[in-house]
C-alpha cells in the first residue's frame, strides 16, 4: 500500500507542475541519454536518430554494470 501512496503522490505532483501549479517540490525524472550513448559508444546522434533503438541502448549500459 505505501507503494501505490507514493505512486499517487509523485503522479499528483507531476500532474501539478504540467499544469503550472504550485508544489512542495519539483518532480525529477532522471534521462541517461547522453550517458547511456556515451557509455555504449554511440554517437547522441545516433542515439536520437535510433528511435525504438534506444531502448537497446539504455540495456546495453545498464548490462554493462553487472559485475
Amino acid at each position: 500500500m505505501a507503494d501505490l501512496r507514493l505512486y499517487e503522490e509523485n503522479l499528483d505532483r507531476l500532474l501539478r507542475t504540467l499544469r503550472f501549479e504550485k508544489t512542495d517540490r519539483p518532480p525529477v525524472m532522471p534521462c541517461a541519454s547522453s550517458f547511456c550513448a556515451r557509455a555504449v559508444g554511440v554517437s547522441l546522434g545516433d542515439y536520437c536518430a535510433s528511435g525504438p533503438g534506444t531502448s537497446d541502448i539504455h540495456l546495453k549500459c545498464w548490462h554493462s554494470f553487472d559485475t
